[in-house]
């Protein structure tokens, strides 16, 4: 038996090499790098035409409330520069209007704040920050409190309210100035406050809420599934603790699932069926998220004022060194095989 057992070790080796390669195929892994420093906490995210991403930001030394600037930052994040010839007030929510379909000039970044402190309660107000940097006042009072904004396939902006309406707004353009703000969903608890915002096949609406829930509505507002998928449990949760934002992939290196940021720095990929699962945790808070042109995911990092850009390793093909192991298990297997039964 003695003499045996070298070959049994080999044999045993081969195996453990193939178990390994095997363990490794499939596995999706992720590289975070700083894209770009901001000056002040950064929110929302959008990209323009050009590659440029804009990112909305707190006030000065965090306040929750209080004048800010939209940033630029140029492709590559070469460059960070203010946005926009003065602040504007509470400028968490940015859009980048291609084509002026909201905005009504081609280029310019539609931004969700607050209508400035008059002494009666605050109301949400949308500015649109035109390519010459000058800044128009498009709309206020509709709503409360937007919290992410998105254009559907017909040319609607669609924003989530997280104030005391808890809703989401349908904003289309006449032929002209006036803007057609409609409230297409309404929830009726605070726990089914809407946050995160995306726009699916056929236009369909998915939200995600202060309960930890993502709901799925037609385009028209008609209910699909009162709960697609969970994020989190919010039992002991802060209110303002539970918003989140959601972004589909475009395809590519991400697929082309539902993701959504999580509470604690984690991303979450949520299928087709509303299965979800953490592809990547320990980012610390994450205000915002997007993915850019290149098929990257973006998100801001309030609390070291940065942005960061995230894209997984590239997941191989079954390499001839694995198949060669495993050709070598089974020609040694069927050797040893044989020879045992010599020896008995």
């Amino acid at each position: 038996m003695p003499s045996h057992c070298p070959h049994l070790r080999f044999l045993t080796g081969l195996i453990l090499i193939a178990a390994a390669l095997l363990a490794s195929e499939g596995r999706a892994e992720f590289v975070v790098t700083e894209y770009a420093r901001l000056p002040r906490t950064p929110t929302q995210l959008s990209f323009g035409s050009d590659g440029s991403l804009y990112a909305g930001s707190t006030a000065t030394d965090g306040a929750d409330i209080g004048p800010s600037w939209v940033y630029r930052i140029a492709p590559g994040g070469t460059s960070v520069t203010r946005h926009g010839n003065e602040q504007i007030n509470d400028p968490d929510a940015v859009l980048f209007d291609a084509e002026g379909r909201i905005s009504g000039v081609a280029g310019s970044v539609i931004v969700g704040g607050l209508a400035p402190w008059n002494g009666v309660q605050n109301r949400g107000r949308l500015s649109a920050i035109r390519p010459n940097e000058s800044i128009d006042f498009i709309n206020s009072l509709q709503f409360e409190n937007p919290h992410q904004m998105v254009f559907d396939s017909t040319g609607r902006m669609l924003l989530t309210d997280i104030g005391e309406s808890r809703s989401v707004f349908a904003v289309t353009r006449d032929p002209g100035p006036n803007l057609q703000i409609t409230r297409l969903i309404e929830f009726d608890t605070f726990g089914t406050t809407p946050s995160g915002l995306a726009i699916g096949a056929g236009d369909q609406i998915f939200t995600s809420h202060h309960d930890g829930v993502i709901r799925v509505h037609k385009a028209d507002g008609t209910l699909v599934n009162n709960a697609f998928a969970t994020l989190f449990d919010p039992t002991g949760l802060p209110p303002q603790g539970r918003q989140t934002n959601l972004a589909f992939a475009p395809g590519g290196m991400f697929g082309t699932d539902l993701y959504a940021r999580g509470l604690t720095g984690e991303i979450i990929r949520i299928d087709a069926s509303g299965q979800t699962e953490v592809i990547l945790s320990g980012l610390g808070p994450i205000s915002g998220m997007t993915f850019g042109p290149d098929g990257a995911l973006y998100l801001a990092d309030p609390r070291n004022d940065r942005i960061l850009r995230v894209t997984p390793t590239v997941i191989p093909e079954p390499s001839s060194l694995l198949l060669l192991s495993l050709g070598g298990v089974a020609v040694v297997g069927v050797q040893l095989r044989r020879r045992f039964r010599r020896l008995g």
